[in-house]
């Protein structure tokens, strides 16, 4: 029987072994996009994921490393023709992040528009202190019928969340997010049919040890409280919302 979970949100190459991550995932069956970074690591990802039936991995320059690593924009560029998948992308405004806004809107403009010309690509985006600024972009730049459009960890208002809603975003939600009182009431009201569920391995801890897919169970457990809504039921649902993201 094939599992019904999903992480849409992973770094399996940051893991201390990546390909024994990748063939574990693969087969727990859970439906995997595992992210990346930086783009000079893409091409380990794709050769190990291009296979399989599970993981699925994406293209990314990851706003944190835009101060040193902007440049790679063109290597970035180079092998978005390769993929539907692109990220980790995204703003940053944290504090360790902030100085580089500026140059993190120019290289998120860029991955926008190349991305609508693209079309039918599916984005998963980072938006840190950022998310009016994430929402005003992809609105100008990314027209929602160009592709798909999944917030990561997001946290908004309500005003930016409805304003989502309207550019028929999908929302990944992961386990130290409903640790938050904030996460917690956003992750109540999304529309059941905008809900994903991710991980965010290694960076999320279950005990000592890193979140890997499989242990995207114990979100599916504590989201199924908080929507009061049974654990197998909403494990379905979030499978059929996989399904209609990737049509």
């Amino acid at each position: 029987m094939e599992s019904e979970f999903v992480d849409f949100h992973c770094h399996l190459d940051l893991f201390k072994d990546f390909e024994l991550i990748v063939k574990q995932t693969e087969e727990a069956k859970v439906h995997t996009l595992t992210v990346t970074t930086t783009p000079k690591a893409w091409s380990k990802n794709r050769d190990l994921t291009k296979n399989l039936k599970y993981v699925q991995a994406a293209l990314g320059l990851h706003p944190q490393i835009i101060s040193e690593r902007s440049h790679e924009i063109e290597i970035w560029n180079e092998f978005q023709k390769e993929t539907r998948f692109i990220g980790e992308i995204g703003l940053d405004r944290g504090p360790m992040h902030l100085s580089s806004i500026e140059l993190q809107k120019v290289i998120l403009k860029r991955i926008l528009i190349a991305c609508a010309k693209s079309g039918d690509k599916i984005l998963s985006l980072h938006s840190v202190q950022a998310s009016q600024l994430l929402l005003e972009m992809l609105e100008e730049f990314f027209p929602y019928r160009k592709g798909k459009i999944i917030l990561h960890w997001f946290i908004g208002n309500k005003n930016q969340i409805e304003k989502a809603l309207r550019l028929n975003c999908f929302f990944s939600i992961n386990r130290q997010m409903l640790n938050s009182k904030r996460g917690t009431q956003i992750a109540g009201v999304l529309p059941s049919d905008r809900i994903l569920t991710e991980t965010d391995g290694p960076f999320i801890y279950r005990g000592n040890a890193p979140y890997k897919p499989w242990d995207v169970e114990d979100t599916v457990k504590k989201l199924s409280q908080i929507r009061d809504i049974e654990f197998s039921e909403l494990k379905m649902i979030i499978r059929r919302n996989l399904d209609t993201l990737l049509q």
